[in-house]
């Protein structure tokens, strides 16, 4: 044996093949071949290991040679933004980069794709949190949000709560006196068993607008959803800090989109089909906040609005449901 091949080392060959695909053509066989290794060999036992993948699945691929030219090799999960896109079911980029989100993905989704990548033997150390948050960044590269979902219970929004993964975050709650003239109050949750009044509701006579206080302002609930000239079926309203906000219908889909001044989407409500939820009604919808647009601040790990803000989003939404309902 000569002394060049007792000291040559192992090679590593990264390749990005779609399961049960791989061919000794491009890029499979001119990096095996360049080697001495038989392509066909690798790529008879590359297509049985993925075999139970959806055919054509991106599987990032390393590949030991020897300096013998035996090799083995070791599969990983798809990349990240492979699954990304497969859970908002977008395929392209935007046309208006910042401006345009193309999908969203949930935290459901963020967590399914976080325990998939969790098993990849270079992620193994890190905590699930610390993966979903990678996770949440790339969805942002791919001009998509990773929006905080809030649940909607109840037909009647003046009645109703907001929950999500870590328990109820807004409830609204109606009381009527003894002159019939009702009041609505939003409470946000602070932490467990403890809640505070962020918004109140003054109901003219039979249920028609009447004006309403956020935090320190007090506003006309006309205003809070006034007719918007420039998009059918939509509304505008000055947020606390003093910009036009606006909700407009989806162009392709039953959504209804906020966008702030600059015309990004910063939270959407979403009419879902009315389902049974045990121990908190039944839910009529949901109300998604993006992180990373529009006027946003850290709060933990994630992105999300600021809460003046995020309160007058919720009770504008609320209006334009009770408004949209009774043709207000």
């Amino acid at each position: 044996m000569s002394k060049a091949a007792t000291t040559a080392s192992a090679q590593v060959v990264r390749l990005l093949i779609g399961a049960g695909k791989a061919a000794p053509t491009p890029p499979v066989g001119p990096a095996l071949g360049a080697r001495g290794v038989k392509s066909m060999d690798f790529c008879k036992e590359f297509n049985a290991r993925t075999a139970h993948i959806e055919p054509g699945t991106p599987t990032p691929t390393l590949i030991t040679v020897e300096p013998d030219r035996t090799f083995h090799f070791v599969t990983k999960t798809p990349p990240t933004t492979y699954f990304v896109k497969k859970a908002a079911g977008i395929e392209k980029g935007p046309a208006k980069p910042g401006h345009e989100i193309l999908g969203t993905i949930s935290l459901k989704h963020v967590y399914e794709i976080a325990k998939i990548k969790a098993t990849d033997e270079h992620l193994k150390h890190l905590k699930l949190e610390a993966i979903a948050s990678t996770i949440v960044g790339t969805a942002k590269t791919c001009e998509m949000a990773a929006p905080e979902v809030l649940s909607w219970t109840n037909r009647d929004p003046r009645e109703s709560q907001l929950y999500g993964p870590g328990g109820v975050t807004y409830r609204f709650q109606t009381l009527v006196d003894q002159n019939n003239m009702s009041t609505t109050t939003l409470f946000r949750a602070l932490r467990k068993g403890k809640e505070e009044r962020v918004a109140r509701l003054e109901w003219g006579p039979g249920g028609a607008l009447g004006r309403a206080q956020i935090g320190k302002n007090t506003v006309s609930m006309s205003d809070l959803v006034q007719r918007d000239p420039r998009a059918h079926g939509g509304r505008v309203f000055a947020a606390p800090d003093g910009l036009m906000y606006r909700w407009i219908p989806s162009p392709s889909s039953h959504d209804t989109l906020l966008q702030d001044p600059h015309g990004n989407v910063i939270a959407l409500f979403r009419p879902t089909r009315a389902t049974p939820v045990p121990n908190v009604g039944e839910v009529h919808g949901e109300l998604h906040f993006y992180r990373g647009v529009g006027a946003c601040t850290v709060v933990s790990q994630y992105l999300t609005m600021h809460p003046p803000i995020m309160d007058c989003v919720t009770v504008t939404a609320m209006l334009f449901r009770y408004c949209s309902a009774f043709g207000l």
